[in-house]
């Protein structure tokens, strides 16, 4: 029964792909693959602001001065937020034009960032603003319900009618779960389905998701199986990846904790634990995503063979005939 679906059938088959691209290693290939896994992967970062001024502890609990630090600093703050918020922008635009060099890698056995990153920078673009359109929308959906919670709920003044708040925020919840089990869906199928017929048919995303709708209409049963087998591998998934990826941080972290014990013995010097701290973090991220190489390139190579096996004509993959 399982073999009559693609979600199943294929995963021999993707196994069998990720083995040859990534076997015998390859440093220069999992290098530009842990690249591709960077920013595909969603990473971003923080800043942590300092006050810009003394702070003392003080009955009650008050910072004098610390309301006037901020506000002498607001400038310096805002700009930092600004720089931020560019920042992640920049890496979600690369994020999505490296969507469509993945499948480019996979689908030609060449893995370049070079050859394909600028050919791919129109389509990245598209998707990215298609990603940034459905978050607006998201936002507001989310939004005006959460803004009349808040002025209903502000305006009760009787402990019978502010228990109609209760039902409204049950919704709420139901609400948000449905609401992001679509935006799953919608993202998974954008993804996975809508990037390579995209390529296939050198088209935009609005496009794209015309073709893959009607792949997903006529194979429907297959397009929810896929879905349901998909997370379901993507949990286990993310689970053989933090164990591989906590393993690694445990060896790694022995040299360190071992001259970290040299030197406490030595005197003890926190500019030192600090060094220490930040070159095991410099030194962990690119070898999370050296192992992270082969769980993302076997779920790309999954999808790709899972869109040939209920879509022919948008075969990708080396071996497989498109349908003409």
């Amino acid at each position: 029964m399982a073999s009559n679906y693609a979600a199943f059938s294929v995963l021999d088959a993707t196994i069998n792909r990720t083995k040859s691209l990534l076997w015998p290693f390859n440093l220069g290939v999992w290098l530009r693959l842990a690249v591709i896994s960077f920013f595909i992967g969603g990473t971003g970062g923080g800043f942590n602001v300092p006050s810009g001024g003394p702070s003392y502890n003080v009955p009650g609990g008050e910072i004098p001065g610390l309301g006037e630090a901020l506000l002498s600093n607001l400038g310096i703050i805002l700009l930092i937020i600004a720089l931020f918020f560019v920042f992640l922008v920049v890496i979600w635009l690369i994020g999505a034009i490296f969507q469509f060099v993945f499948v480019d890698c996979l689908r030609t056995g060449e893995v370049s960032l070079g050859r394909y990153f600028r050919p791919r920078t129109g389509k990245g673009i598209r998707l990215f603003l298609f990603q940034l359109g459905l978050g607006l929308i998201i936002f507001l959906i989310v939004a005006v319900p959460v803004a009349l919670l808040i002025i209903t709920a502000g305006g009760f003044e009787s402990r019978i009618a502010s228990l109609a708040v209760v039902p409204f925020l049950l919704i709420f919840i139901a609400g948000i779960f449905l609401l992001a089990l679509l935006v799953g869906l919608i993202m998974l199928f954008t993804i996975d389905f809508v990037v390579p017929i995209m390529i296939r048919d050198d088209c935009g995303v609005i496009d794209g998701w015309r073709s893959c709708w009607r792949v997903i209409r006529s194979e429907w049963k297959q397009a929810l199986v896929y879905a349901v087998v998909k997370f379901l591998l993507g949990i286990a998934v993310a689970i053989l990846m933090l164990v591989a990826v906590v393993i690694a941080a445990l060896a790694l972290a022995i040299p360190f904790i071992i001259i970290g014990i040299l030197v406490a013995a030595a005197g003890g010097s926190v500019p030192v634990y600090i060094a220490l701290l930040v070159l095991f973090f410099v030194i962990m991220l690119p070898v999370a995503l050296l192992i992270s190489v082969p769980f993302v390139t076997f779920l790309r190579y999954y999808s790709l063979e899972v869109l040939a096996a209920i879509a022919p004509e948008y075969a990708l993959l080396p071996g497989v005939s498109p349908a003409e």
